[in-house]
């Protein structure tokens, strides 16, 4: 119980409990959706909206130019609203975690169908959020569901350690031992990052309970 005490303190600040996580969320999500979410569509609107910005662009020397450039882009947000809504809402979240605005990107991912398989790391994002919010037990729900449901291969790449240490932590705090030992008893899919992990799993796993 002393060593829980310890490790307790060591996670809180002033604010609450330290997020590891977010500082490395832009290295596995991109600004971009993902193809999952896009319409058929959402390619040809690209171009649209690229042929815009290069009238404008080109105004200067004719300005009838811009006012045509204007109406293509108009023309392509109100098709995308119309055909890309998963999309929009995908990168409204993104803008808004980088911007710090934390209930806003949760708003904008529940809107989002993330559990599918290819896109269920969205996940980890929403309890990031949670934890930058100091809502700690909705971030463990979300850790607790992705960790014992996503298959390995998801969530054993180096770029998701910070996401493992947020659920091992809130795990020991909930005495959710098993799901704790899971995450750190998983192997190491680059060896060579192995070395920058071990020192935090070790730590961890003297934690747990003796059988």
């Amino acid at each position: 119980m002393a060593k829980m005490n310890q490790l307790k303190s060591t996670r809180k600040t002033k604010k609450g409990l330290v997020v590891i996580g977010n500082p490395l969320m832009n290295e596995f999500i991109s600004s971009s959706p993902p193809s999952h979410l896009r319409s058929r569509f959402y390619s040809y609107q690209a171009a649209l909206g690229i042929s815009g910005i290069v009238l404008i662009f080109l105004s200067f020397r004719m300005p009838v130019l811009f006012f045509v450039g204007a109406v293509l882009l108009f023309i392509r947000r109100k098709w995308r609203q119309k055909t890309d809504d998963y999309a929009i809402h995908y990168r409204h979240a993104i803008n808004a975690l980088k911007k710090k605005k934390y209930h806003e990107c949760i708003d904008h991912l529940n809107k989002i169908p993330y559990e599918d398989a290819p896109i269920g790391y969205l996940a980890l994002v929403k309890a990031s959020c949670y934890l930058e919010l100091e809502d700690t037990e909705s971030a463990y729900q979300l850790y607790e569901s992705f960790f014992n449901t996503k298959p390995f291969s998801q969530w054993s790449d180096p770029l998701y350690w910070s996401a493992q240490e947020n659920a091992v932590i809130l795990s020991l705090e909930h005495n959710n031992f098993t799901l704790a030992e899971k995450i750190l008893i998983s192997p190491a899919e680059n060896s060579s990052a192995g070395n920058e992990t071990a020192k935090w799993r070790e730590q961890y796993l003297k934690l747990l309970p003796r059988q």
